[in-house]
């Protein structure tokens, strides 16, 4: 594992992610962002998340970044410091400074990898139909392959040079030449020639790097899972006395979910958005108010507004939008003085839960930290 620390070459590294738009995975104490690095100016950078969330680091007052991202097969991690929100093509970026210090997981030429699922690789010897073999390993200077038969060694032999079909899961596919540098029966070692483009290794990069992504995902939910019960007994114990928070909607499935989501350990109420009921739930003291808006017309609008007027200062409110346009939400959510909105999903469900306790702990410095579990 190499830590480098020269200012040039991490300049150049950057520079050349943020050229091949590679993915960033930005992780803070509060939530997890999947980005892509668009831009390099001076000495900051700025990434585009997939999802929206740019406003999210503002409101959080965060002020360090977590940052993981490929550089040809090596996958890159380092810290480095929020600057703001920025804009590049027209679209709202996170800005963070040039990391003083990277750390490689792996040497970057001579990185190789092995966990390709369910890879494989076709070629033609002559006279031969079409041979398909899996993927043992791969590198950007080669990759090592088993044919699903015997192959005589007479038609494959060391130096031979063929035409190689890679295709990795997720529908990435890679064609080129390859000199045979070993054989052993079923198995044997190709070198690429010509040398594969950057092109093709940024796309081999980013789909290694989500794989990579995906399998710690899956495992933080499993240990995450493993610990809910304590953990939802806790949070119980340490908001037994909070007002929790109010859901606003007409929506049977949405409170269904939200409750879910958001409802355990702590106190959750929904109310149809009516005038008459926001006394009850004001009463019930909330800590957040949900307002969730399933469409766009003049007296939603209306409503929302006047609904919202008559929550008392210092009570955050988030809106969560169906159906309406995310600019409309944006604007509504601005004209009612809400510290955010957001285009609702199922796939924002782990989002969600982490930015509304980063929004309680934000507001009332009690709430547990929503802290990413860790990764080994």
């Amino acid at each position: 594992m190499a830590n480098r620390n020269k200012k040039d070459e991490i300049r150049e590294i950057f520079e050349g992610a943020c050229a091949q738009q590679a993915p960033l995975i930005i992780a803070t104490q509060y939530l997890k962002f999947e980005s892509n690095l668009v831009h390099f100016e001076g000495n900051e950078v700025h990434a585009k998340t997939i999802a929206g969330g740019e406003d999210a680091l503002s409101i959080l007052k965060i002020s360090n970044l977590d940052l993981r991202f490929p550089f040809r097969l090596d996958f890159i991690e380092t810290s480095a410091k929020f600057v703001g929100i920025g804009t590049h093509a027209g679209s709202k970026t996170i800005k963070f400074s040039l990391p003083n210090s990277i750390e490689e997981k792996g040497g970057r030429h001579s990185t190789r990898l092995s966990d390709l699922g369910r890879a494989y690789a076709t070629f033609k010897l002559a006279g031969q139909t079409l041979i398909r073999a899996s993927m043992i390993d791969l590198s950007t200077t080669g990759t090592r392959l088993k044919s699903n038969v015997n192959l005589v060694v007479n038609k494959l032999q060391v130096n031979d040079r063929i035409m190689l079909s890679i295709y990795l899961p997720d529908e990435v596919a890679i064609n080129n030449g390859a000199i045979i540098r070993h054989v052993d029966h079923r198995t044997f070692g190709l070198e690429f020639s010509p040398e594969l483009s950057d092109s093709v290794v940024g796309k081999i990069s980013k789909w290694a790097f989500m794989r990579q992504e995906k399998a710690k995902e899956q495992m933080s939910e499993r240990v995450a899972l493993s610990d809910q019960a304590a953990r939802i007994a806790t949070i119980a114990e340490k908001n037994k006395n909070d007002g929790g928070i109010v859901v606003i909607t007409r929506d049977d499935e949405m409170d269904t979910t939200l409750q879910k989501l958001l409802g355990e350990g702590r106190q959750y109420y929904r109310i149809p958005p009516a005038t008459v009921l926001m006394d009850y739930a004001l009463s019930r003291k909330p800590q957040l108010i949900i307002f969730h808006v399933d469409n766009d017309h003049f007296a939603e609008r209306l409503l929302m507004k006047s609904l919202a007027e008559s929550i008392p200062m210092g009570v955050p409110i988030l809106f969560l939008g169906t159906v309406i346009k995310a600019e409309s939400l944006v604007e509504l959510s601005q004209a009612c003085g809400s510290v955010t909105s957001l285009q609702w999903m199922p796939s924002k469900s782990l989002f969600l839960q982490r930015l509304v306790l980063g929004i309680m702990r934000n507001f009332y410095g009690h709430a547990p930290s929503p802290t990413l579990p860790r990764e080994d």
